[in-house]
């Protein structure tokens, strides 16, 4: 007599297909019983903390996270479980494509440490950027679901019951996991997106100056407000980029738009005696 899995009406649309969630009903561990047993023991190689938690610092953690992951998203494929639907992907930028290129759940390593660790906050180039509030539940949310998989694999006993709870937590899981790694890679291409803007703004301004002088003239152009402004405008973004771009942490923003006037008024200077003939005093001793 075949012990059958018990289900609910609603259990089916965990499947992708009618005949995915027939032949897991029909069967139940007699069919999958080596497929959930891989997974428990994948999950077994993962390192933990002496709290309980996986650890996802040290290098064998790591590997053995990554080598789990890969294990999860093969069981789901291997069950008929229906995954998340993940479309979303194709506005990504086309760093982000290359990491996620088509719809599979594709369960990458660094969004799942994201998931747990839950930072409000992420640094670039000495900036304090905030993640969205929808994105920190969205994390919550995987971390539940990835805890309560765990759990289940940590006392994994091969019935029929627990197959049918541990496929249940993996399509919640795949669910969480799409709507976090949507939030997630979105914050971090609006992010990405800042700081070229800085470079954007001081070539708009450069560009300003240049249309200015052909406007005004290089001498009278100097004595126009708006030029005056854009030059102030230009040495601030040039500054900041130099603060921020300098990863020694030796960049200065402090540099104001006199500094570039009095050198100007150096150059003339010098360009004025050189035309006369008359020694500067600007170059090197005879």
């Amino acid at each position: 007599m075949c012990m059958c899995p018990s289900f609910s009406a609603s259990s089916a649309m965990m499947w992708k297909t009618s005949a995915d969630y027939d032949a897991f009903a029909k069967f139940g561990s007699a069919r999958y019983l080596s497929t959930f047993s891989l997974l428990a023991s994948n999950y077994q190689q993962l390192h933990l903390h002496e709290d309980g938690s996986v650890d996802t610092e040290s290098e064998l953690g790591q590997s053995a996270v990554k080598v789990f992951l890969v294990s999860l998203a093969e069981t789901a494929e291997a069950l008929g479980l229906r995954s998340a639907n993940r479309a979303y992907r194709a506005n990504f930028t086309i760093n982000y494509r290359a990491l996620f290129p088509d719809e599979s759940r594709n369960y990458k390593f660094d969004v799942l440490v994201a998931s747990l660790e839950q930072h409000s906050e992420i640094w670039v180039n000495g900036d304090k950027f905030e993640l969205d509030a929808e994105t920190l539940t969205s994390a919550q949310t995987v971390a539940w679901w990835w805890t309560e998989l765990c759990m289940s694999l940590s006392s994994w006993n091969s019935s029929d019951s627990q197959q049918v709870a541990l496929a249940m937590k993996l399509v919640s899981l795949d669910t969480a996991w799409a709507a976090f790694e949507y939030s997630y890679i979105s914050d971090l291409i609006n992010i990405e997106t800042r700081p070229r803007q800085l470079v954007l703004t001081a070539i708009n301004e450069e560009q300003k100056l240049t249309n200015l002088e052909t406007m005004y003239g290089h001498q009278a152009v100097s004595l126009i407000p708006e030029y005056i402004g854009t030059q102030r405008s230009l040495v601030q973004s040039i500054s900041h980029l130099n603060s921020v771009a300098n990863n020694l942490g030796k960049g200065r923003d402090d540099l104001s738009v006199e500094i570039l006037w009095d050198a100007m008024k150096t150059m003339q200077i010098y360009d004025a005696s050189e035309k006369k003939g008359c020694p500067s005093g600007l170059g090197p001793a005879a």
